[in-house]
């Protein structure tokens, strides 16, 4: 992509002009659109009109991008679209379109385009490398607060002609201009062509020597003072019509102008002189403007009542009612509630078509027009939780600023506290601490009872889920399951049980545990209906659920929820929230022993967080990543995953990233021989609870081989209460496992063996086999070969099957020194070359091809264009060794030669 930048009149527009030109002559495909200052706040304006020849194609796209972006330009009803999905359907379209001829994009005034479309045109740029795409934009610099898009390839800046090449401008348009004019159109112009061209008529007319351009005024406004000369000589309805057309920034139809103006005695013939000025022309019943500069020196010049009255007068003939808002809005110089309301009404219907950034600008639009305090705390309040999502955290963060300290309304302070303690997981933005919230949350009021208890159980639910992730000391643990007890007290009700149990998963498992199957029903039946959310932001008790299911480590329900937390927002379209629940089930997957799901829900969280601004989430999922390469052998890989984790969540202490970045290596420096390494690196995984129970059994192992036997007996003994009152199988397996290592003698076999029927009553395989390979090692050393060989011959077939490679070579070794000669299973021995061949996008990719779904259709899935997902295939064949399809499904799943047969 190249911006071309430069001020106005420099000549930006000729230059693209040209280009498009010559690429129509040469055969390309060249399709443009202008941003515009009336278009702000219309979401997707500009990328519609880009994009609008290339509809007839869009049957060509992925069901759910094509839904997507036809949504966002209100060509189809349905819910709130994933401005991820819109993103991709664009670069869809004009990649389909590249695959025929080499295709030119032009995007004019850059500085004009709408928020929506800029989020868009932002993403394709970034992704031109796959097909000949070639786009180009113009750029008026420090206009609308944009500089250029982050992903510009390269800036052109236009400079102002030298004086010599500036007279010869001069010469070609007023050839019979005097020297003396000649030099002062030179030296006024300052090298803009615009200016040279306007200042050469001006000053070629009579009274030239009368008349005086401003110098001391920068270029662009001597411009408009020049343009204005022409405007002051015309009829008053003229005059009237032009203003009309900049108050709309000519995106009225003449029809509507004329309509607009008619209680003036506006006509058709009043816009001859206009006309004939080169002030506007008329193409397609539309009134365009010869220059940006023309429209508002038009606008700057009328008084405020002036413009709106225009404003009132365009927005009773509008036939766009989002324009119609923008216009009464424009005309309102008061508090107006009716008007207010109005904005408001617009930023639902721009938040359903997924232009979540219009959403936001208009409903602090209306907070300004708000007469009522409160109805303009609330709209901001909303503003900032659309800006969240929108991924817009910084812009969220300055609104949060503003009505922190004014904000009364229970309901406003709930919705703030919830949209701050995301932000703090998700994005790493400052947040109010954990202690204030409590008094926060302890002082919420509603009209009823029952409103009351809900809206401090929700308030209470996001402290405890920000102490559960990020952490927080022992005083303040101790502060916050004080508050979750006393909430139980006044309401001993599903909700409020399960934010006590999230507080202090211990004491409240025994209760808990066994009915937390159906409690999840019940939970989920409150949080959603018909898939939609039963209130604003009640999808988060999924995520709640999930967290609840991890701290009593119940894997099983852990994993419905976040499947189901996943699913809600892949609908629901918010991409942020998204990668967080895509991290979330990462874990779950790891601890089951699924390591390529794992891995591509880590890679695929990755994605989704760098696209939408959430930092701490890429550092979670990059944690958990760590954690599966570790597993897998791949050293390399896991460190490079553990500074990344620490680099993305800023250094700052956040428990679930910095424990699974330091379990993740442990495993590597132990795999390594490291084991002070080890001990040190696992001594810190303390912080988040449930990650300390799962890593114990590797703790304990590094303790022991650095002589800190006593140290590791405390940890057993402590996490063996813990198992006690959690009931849980999963934790007492890896309880006995770490109890074998400590053990002497039969008591050590003993462990081992609980440990591997415990994992088995926990569905988790994976687990079972880590512990089989203890067993093995340890009955081997003790010359027991034939019973050591059936525990490594079950526990290699395990890791072949997952591809964990490290832990394959690791029980390959231990097999060969117990005189067994069995190589890799037929079925399985692929695993660890695929793990090793292909990047994570490629193998999920292959996956999926190989599962038998169409590139659209897995490109609905992963969230990448259905041409992306052909080049991911077409790297990935010779890397397999395959040329089919056919062959993809036999490689990754050996049972499909029967169906095929």
């Amino acid at each position: 992509m190249v911006v071309v930048e430069g001020e106005p009149g420099i000549g930006k527009t000729t230059l693209v002009d040209g280009l498009a030109s010559l690429a129509t002559e040469r055969g390309l495909q060249v399709i443009r659109c202008a941003g515009s200052e009336g278009q702000l706040d219309v979401g997707f304006a500009a990328v519609h009109e880009l994009l609008h020849p290339l509809l007839g194609a869009a049957s060509n796209l992925p069901a759910r991008h094509r839904h997507a972006l036809l949504t966002a330009f209100g060509e189809l009803d349905g819910g709130q679209p994933d401005p991820l999905l819109i993103n991709l359907a664009a670069l869809g379209l004009l990649e389909d379109a590249a695959s025929s001829r080499p295709l030119v994009v032009v995007v004019e005034d850059l500085h004009w385009v709408d928020r929506s479309s800029i989020v868009v045109l932002d993403f394709v740029a970034r992704r031109l490398g796959n097909a000949p795409i070639l786009m180009v934009a113009t750029l008026r610099p420090a206009v609308g607060g944009l500089t250029t898009l982050p992903s510009a390839g390269s800036a052109l800046r236009l400079e102002p002609l030298d004086d010599a090449r500036a007279a010869d401008l001069v010469a070609h348009f007023r050839p019979l201009l005097p020297d003396r004019l000649r030099e002062r159109v030179v030296a006024e112009a300052a090298g803009n062509p615009l200016a040279i061209r306007e200042f050469s008529t001006v000053l070629a007319g009579k009274d030239a020597d009368r008349i005086l351009l401003p110098a001391r005024l920068p270029t662009s406004r001597r411009l408009e003072q020049s343009f204005l000369g022409d405007f002051a000589s015309l009829p008053d309805a003229s005059r009237q019509l032009l203003l009309l057309a900049s108050a709309d920034d000519a995106r009225a139809s003449l029809p509507e102008l004329l309509l607009a103006g008619r209680d003036l005695g506006i006509t058709v013939d009043d816009l001859g002189p206009i006309e004939h000025s080169r002030l506007v022309s008329v193409h397609r019943d539309h009134v365009v403007f010869g220059h940006p500069l023309v429209r508002s020196a038009v606008y700057g010049a009328a008084s405020t009542s002036e413009r709106a009255a225009a404003h009132r007068r365009l927005a009773a003939v509008s036939g766009d009612p989002v324009r119609a808002v923008s216009h009464r809005a424009a005309a309102t110089l008061t508090k107006d509630e009716a008007v207010a309301a109005e904005l408001a009404a617009m930023a639902d219907t721009a938040r359903l078509r997924g232009a979540l950034p219009e959403a936001v600008a208009a409903l602090r639009r209306a907070a300004v027009l708000s007469p009522a305090p409160a109805d303009r705390i609330h709209r901001l309040a909303v503003a900032a939780e659309y800006a969240r999502e929108a991924g817009a955290a910084a812009e969220a963060r300055d609104i949060l600023d503003e009505i922190l300290p004014v904000a009364e309304s229970a309901a406003d302070i709930n919705l703030l506290v919830t949209t701050e303690t995301m932000l703090a997981m998700t994005d790493g933005m400052p947040a109010r601490g954990l202690d204030e919230l409590l008094v926060v949350a302890a002082g919420l009021q509603a009209p009823s009872r029952a409103e009351t208890l809900m809206l401090r159980t929700r308030a209470l639910g996001s402290v405890v889920a920000r102490a559960w992730t990020m952490g927080a000391d022992d005083e303040l643990v101790e502060r916050i399951r004080e508050s979750a007890r006393q909430l139980v007290a006044a309401e001993d009700g599903l909700l409020q049980r399960i934010v006590l149990t999230l507080a202090d998963p211990v004491s409240q498992a025994p209760t808990i545990r066994p009915q937390l199957a159906q409690v999840y029903d019940g939970i989920k039946e409150a949080a959603l209906v018909d898939g939609r959310e039963r209130d604003p932001g009640t999808s988060q008790y999924l995520a709640f659920m999930q967290r609840v299911a991890e701290s009593v480590h119940d894997l099983v329900t852990a994993r419905r929820a976040a499947d189901d937390y996943l699913t809600f927002n892949q609908d629901a379209g918010t991409a942020s929230d998204e990668a967080t629940a895509l991290q979330a089930r990462s874990m779950i997957l790891l601890l089951a022993g699924e390591l390529a799901g794992a891995l591509a829900d880590c890679e695929q969280s990755i994605r989704l967080s760098e696209m939408t601004g959430s930092p701490r989430t890429a550092a979670a999922s990059a944690a958990v990543a760590a954690l599966v390469h570790a597993l897998r052998g791949a050293s390399t890989e896991a460190l490079h995953r553990v500074r990344d984790a620490d680099e993305l969540s800023g250094r700052h202490e956040h428990a679930l990233i910095s424990t699974r970045a330091r379990w993740a290596a442990g495993l590597v420096a132990m795999g390594e021989g490291r084991y002070s390494d080890a001990w040190l690196e696992l001594s810190r995984v303390s912080s988040h609870p449930s990650t300390a129970l799962w890593a114990l059994a590797d703790r304990v192992e590094a303790g022991v081989r650095t002589g800190r036997t006593d140290a590791v007996r405390v940890l057993v003994a402590q996490a063996e209460e813990q198992a006690e009152a959690l009931g849980a199988p999963f934790v007492w397996a890896i309880v006995h496992r770490a109890r074998a290592i400590l053990a002497e003698g039969t008591d050590a076999e003993e462990h081992y063996l609980r440990s591997i029927e415990e994992a088995r009553r926990a569905q988790a395989p994976f687990e079972a086999a880590r512990s089989q390979l203890a067993l093995g090692e340890w009955l081997r050393r003790r010359r027991r070969i034939v019973d050591a060989r059936v525990h490594l011959k079950a526990a290699l077939s395990e890791f072949e099957q997952v591809g964990a490679v490290g832990l394959v070579d690791r029980t390959a070794a231990e097999l060969r020194a117990a005189g067994s000669k069995r190589a890799p299973s037929p079925a399985s021995k692929n695993a660890p070359d695929v793990a090793g061949n292909l990047t994570p996008q490629e193998l999920q990719i292959a996956q999926l091809a190989a599962s038998g779904l169409s590139n659209k259709e897995i490109a609905d899935q992963v969230y990448l264009s259905h041409r992306t997902v052909g080049a991911h295939l077409y790297r990935a064949f010779p890397k397999l060794g395959v040329t089919t399809r056919a062959q993809l499904a036999y490689l990754f799943r050996p049972d499909a030669a029967h169906e095929t047969a």
